[in-house]
């Protein structure tokens, strides 16, 4: 073989060592970060502070680094709509979506609160997860600050008693939505389940009994909701309740007394502080007689067991 034979067949093999060699000098690009997935499960309730709403997430799998928060009462259609997909800007929600401050702290946290809100409007919020460099899908809800619960009672009288419980044979299960049409709420984080209640033709109150939750605790743990019965407002923090007490109660005298299969309105909403009212807070144990018959004043009281009937 002839030595310009030679180089000739080399010549290939030179040209990819001198390629590889070029390529060894330039360090290959980063690879592109990977999108996190969205959260998933989340919910938006009243907080447990007026003009509060309070978002709860669970988290994806996989590396995070944190999550952006974004809220507006803006709606997602019609006059002044923000889309969904709309960038957060400025500082009035009525006109676009805002991004929320989280701290260091909160970085990684699966909830947020939302404070210094409007009651009883509709706000929408959006989260999404954050890792170094990409962003997941965002995933929507909606809440309204102040209004914890909402819903429809059909009255079911047994003798004096005209409501729902769980507890009592004879007396409609407050967990049937055909009796009562939302048996849950949520409040800081927590949900509670309404067990039994009932207005007493006999003594006029009304009862009220949050599912294995004693008085003392449901007092401590709801004392900044009031209860709103047809428009009768009653404070739970303004209750007193003795321990071993189960159920709290109210004196209340309907302006037209129930009747079995009216239907009854009931919110549970959040309130700065107590509203002004006549007389102090008392307790009735069982048996030491209703408290002022007809009576719309602050007193009130404590039945010592809902097993009392």
């Amino acid at each position: 073989m002839t030595r310009a034979a030679s180089l000739r067949r080399l010549s290939p093999l030179l040209a990819l060592a001198l390629l590889l060699g070029a390529l060894a000098l330039f360090p290959a690009a980063p690879a592109e970060a990977q999108s996190p997935a969205a959260p998933t499960n989340l919910t938006v309730s009243a907080g447990i502070n007026n003009g509060e709403l309070y978002l709860l997430w669970t988290a994806p799998s996989g590396t995070i680094t944190g999550y952006d928060v974004h809220y507006t009462s803006a709606p997602a259609t019609g006059a002044g709509a923000v889309a969904d997909s709309a960038a957060a800007s400025g500082s009035d929600p009525a006109a676009g979506w805002l991004a929320l401050t989280r701290t260091t702290a909160q970085a990684t946290t699966a909830s947020h609160s939302i404070g210094s809100l409007t009651n009883d409007i509709t706000y929408r919020v959006r989260v999404r997860a954050v890792n170094s460099g990409a962003n997941s899908a965002w995933v929507f809800g909606t809440g309204i600050p102040g209004a914890v619960w909402t819903a429809t009672l059909t009255v079911d009288q047994n003798g004096f008693f005209y409501g729902c419980s769980n507890a009592t044979a004879g007396q409609d299960d407050c967990s049937s939505a055909t009796v009562l049409t939302e048996d849950q709420f949520r409040h800081g984080g927590t949900t509670y389940t309404v067990g039994d209640m009932w207005w007493e033709s006999n003594t006029d109150r009304f009862v009220f009994n949050i599912e294995n939750v004693f008085a003392r605790a449901t007092k401590t743990a709801l004392s900044s909701l009031t209860l709103n019965v047809d428009g009768t407002a009653l404070a739970i923090g303004d209750v007193t309740a003795e321990l071993g007490d189960q159920t709290i109660s109210w004196p209340y005298d309907p302006a037209t007394d129930w009747t079995d299969g009216q239907t009854v309105q009931l919110t549970a909403r959040v309130t700065s502080g107590s509203a002004d009212r006549t007389g102090s807070a008392s307790s009735t144990r069982s048996g030491a007689g209703a408290p002022g018959v007809g009576s719309k004043t602050a007193q009130l009281s404590v039945s010592s067991s809902r097993r009392e009937r």
